[in-house]
């Protein structure tokens, strides 16, 4: 179980900013809850007013800790459009949380997909999703923008159509020479644990 799942009360049912209902919980991480959400502002039948809701606490942060958060948005905001990378809509504060809202994604993660699949995946599924990964690397590259954390859990993909989409960037950085080492250590190349 995650850090934020231990933390965060279950906010299910929950209006945020008079505006999204929090319908369930998606998943947590280190630091942030993710919620299926409802934009209660938006058309009944438009299909994007289901939406992912990241509810980030900031009771006992510290001051270099939101100032991480203010990073992870300006690197999300500024590679968001590409296909591959999942649409950061807006972020805003709230009394205790920092919201990030961001496009839906409900097939569930690479690392998921590779459990049910297992040894099975055939070749021509290997390559879509691969190149999907490459695609969205490329983009943000070619941004100055550095992910830092790939791992299939931070890869979303639609078990049907295969469409890949990269999330979570808490770790990224446009600094190309950062020798700090960070990530999830058993994703990291050779050398840099």
């Amino acid at each position: 179980m995650s850090k934020a799942s231990l933390t965060t009360p279950n906010l299910t049912g929950a209006i945020i900013d008079e505006r999204y209902e929090l319908l369930h919980r998606l998943g947590a991480g280190t630091f942030g809850v993710v919620y299926k959400a409802i934009d209660k502002h938006a058309p009944n039948d438009d299909e994007s007013r289901f939406c992912a809701v990241k509810l980030v606490t900031k009771t006992g942060r510290s001051p270099s800790h939101i100032s991480s958060l203010r990073r992870e948005t300006a690197m999300h905001g500024h590679v968001s459009g590409h296909d591959n990378i999942i649409t950061l809509r807006e972020v805003f504060d709230v009394e205790d949380y920092v919201v990030f809202v961001m496009d839906l994604s409900t097939g569930g993660d690479l690392d998921n997909f590779i459990r049910a699949k297992g040894p099975s995946t055939d070749e021509k599924t290997v390559k879509t999703i691969f190149l999907g990964i490459v695609d969205a690397i490329v983009h943000m590259h070619g941004l100055g923008v550095y992910h830092r954390d790939l791992k299939p859990s931070n890869v979303l993909v639609d078990p049907t159509t295969l469409h890949v989409r990269l999330a979570d960037f808490g770790l990224a950085s446009s600094d190309v020479h950062y020798r700090r080492r960070c990530g999830t250590q058993s994703f990291m190349p050779p050398g840099e644990y």
